[in-house]
């Protein structure tokens, strides 16, 4: 291949009917292991000898790839900036794929020492990083290059490419009682190599485009969206995204902190900026007409550094575009995860080690049956309460939950503090990160906010920097606001089974005001709570809230229930029986009205 590159360059120029390139079908061919021969196949001149039946180590096969991109670069080097039929070039290729020699194929091995491939198989990360730099360094656009999905590399190198079957079988781990424990452990070992492959590769593509961290592609995903979307994908691409993303804010931008935190906060929660909506309809016009599908015209979309930098800077004041608002919400799409099954997140022997935790008890066999052979049926959720009943220790829970749990803990941080490393508040606890505040503001699962009031029992008491208390939040009308927007059912025992935990952790969260001096009693009166869901068991917990006057009206709780904001369909009569119910849980109140 040297050899031709030299005496005839012109060929590495040569697209095949895909639109590919001699360097693209090198990327691909790096990552699908094609460079790795398994052992040696009998030929017409007999068997291969013993040594020639082992395959050669893998560094010397990078280096051979490598010194192929530098032939095929340095004899053409416009081949690392042209575009295949799908609008992708060799970067696109390689990044979308998250590294080299990511399997063998046709390499086999003892099923007893977990297959034929192995940690050991795999290239450095070291080694994938050189390849992305070669390719940058040949065409530094190609960073900012948007192919037909819109999307620029760094959008595809942060989906962790599952890989062809053969990667699969040895490396994701399957639910299964029986499979051994070295079995699992070498498949997290591979799976950690990936991971590190990645996370070499995303910073490097950070570096090369900056801008490419606030952009959205054609189905409106940013790269922080695709990591999240991305099972396999570790928490730490996770946490380099936040910090690349603050650190372009106030280096680059020059934007204060509390400008920051709104950039911060608007890509955890999805929001849009208002200067995004003309480059993301542009764009989708542009696609619409066919641009870019080979035959078309091979008109570049690249991604603008004054047009992100422009919608930052309108992310930093606030100002969103209502439109195009709710688009899909990286911390929304998360709390989805916790619905689905271990199976499909990919957890490893997370079926019973959730439900056991590290050195647990074993599983009883209709335990088992209903976890295992049943995954459709049993998703994280209803493990992880399970496990918390079982009385499983919560810190082997969220080890169980792996990637899970490190990318949940990354959201609530970034969407309800704006960072995920400075501390906001110094006397809480973990840290001074108050979580369980901001998983009930997000309103997320509750098997998730039990666990997290498991880990911290005593920030069920503690107040927020706005003065709130877990159960007022639980209890407001922007929480029940917040589960219309999520379209869920706000009369489902979601709030009753949230203020229950609450109050069963510590029924002294009843007697903690906020900063207008309410107690949870009020604020669950105005926000239009019935009786029978909340309000009876706010009453049971703490009965002299009835004999307190709301400061910021002046009534008593049976009179705030008459003017209460009830919506929907006989809202009069809701009313009427909640003022009723109040009366009748304690008489003497009406004795309050004398001397008024």
């Amino acid at each position: 291949i040297r050899s031709r590159c030299i005496v005839r360059p012109v060929e590495a120029t040569w697209a095949d009917s895909c639109g590919d390139n001699a360097l693209h079908r090198l990327s691909q061919a790096a990552r699908f292991g094609q460079f790795r021969p398994g052992p040696a196949s009998s030929t017409s001149h007999g068997t291969a000898s013993a040594q020639q039946q082992q395959p050669s180590p893998p560094c010397e096969w990078d280096d051979m790839v490598i010194t192929l991109i530098k032939s095929i670069v340095n004899s053409a080097p416009s081949v690392a900036s042209a575009q295949n039929s799908w609008r992708e070039t060799a970067l696109h290729q390689f990044a979308s794929h998250c590294g080299i020699g990511s399997s063998i194929l046709g390499h086999s091995g003892d099923d007893s020492d977990g297959g034929g491939i192995t940690v050991r198989d795999l290239s450095h990360p070291e080694t994938a990083d050189e390849v992305v730099q070669l390719l940058i360094h040949a065409s530094p656009e190609s960073a900012r290059v948007c192919n037909y999905l819109v999307a620029p590399p760094l959008h595809e190198a942060c989906s962790l490419s599952h890989g062809p079957d053969e990667l699969m079988r040895r490396f994701v781990p399957d639910l299964t009682v029986n499979r051994s424990a070295r079995h699992i452990v070498a498949r997290n070992e591979g799976l950690e190599w990936m991971r590190k492959r990645q996370r070499v590769i995303v910073r490097r593509l950070v570096s090369a485009c900056p801008e490419a961290l606030f952009a959205s592609d054609k189905m409106g995903r940013t790269p922080l969206l695709r990591a999240v979307e991305s099972d396999r994908t570790g928490g730490d691409v996770v946490a380099l995204l936040f910090d690349e993303c603050e650190r372009y804010c106030r280096t680059v931008l020059n934007l204060d902190n509390a400008e920051t935190c709104n950039v911060i906060k608007s890509l955890a929660t999805g929001e849009v900026a208002e200067t995004c909506a003309v480059s993301e309809l542009a764009r989708f016009a542009e696609f619409s007409f066919g641009q870019g599908q080979g035959g078309g015209s091979r008109h570049d979309d690249r991604i603008s550094e004054n047009e992100v930098r422009r919608a930052v800077r309108c992310l930093a004041r606030g100002d969103l575009n209502s439109n195009i608002r709710n688009r899909r919400s990286p911390i929304d799409f998360l709390m989805n995860e916790w619905q689905w099954t271990p199976r499909k997140l990919g957890l490893a022997g997370s079926t019973t080690g959730i439900m056991a935790g590290a050195g647990g008890a074993a599983l009883s066999a209709a335990a088992i049956r209903a976890t295992v052979v049943s995954p459709s049926r049993t998703t994280v959720s209803a493990l992880v309460t399970a496990a918390l009943r079982r009385g499983t220790n919560p810190h082997d829970i969220t080890t169980q939950l792996g990637p899970l749990w490190e990318k949940t803990v990354l959201l609530l941080k970034a969407a309800y503090y704006g960072s995920i490393n400075e501390r906001p508040a110094r006397g809480a606890e973990d840290g001074g990160w108050r979580l369980v505040h901001a998983a009930v503001a997000f309103c997320c699962p509750t098997p998730l906010i039990h666990l997290l009031v498991r880990l911290s029992p005593r920030q069920v008491i503690e107040r927020d920097e706005r003065g709130r208390t877990p159960l007022i939040m639980a209890c407001s009308s922007s929480f029940l606001n917040q589960m219309r927007a999520n379209n869920r059912d706000v009369d489902a025992c979601k709030c009753v089974d949230l203020v229950k935990l609450i109050i069963q952790t510590n029924d002294s969260s009843c007697r903690i005001v906020d900063s207008n001096c309410r107690l949870p009693l009020h604020v669950a009166i105005q926000a239009g709570h019935q009786w029978h869901t909340i309000l009876q068991t706010i009453f049971a917990a703490e009965p002299r809230a009835l004999l307190a006057r709301d400061p910021s009206t002046g009534l008593y709780p049976f009179m705030l229930a008459a003017i209460a904001n009830n919506e929907g369909a006989g809202k009069q009569k809701r009313k009427l029986t909640v003022t009723y119910e109040l009366l009748r849980a304690d008489p003497s109140c009406i004795e309050l009205l004398q001397g008024i």
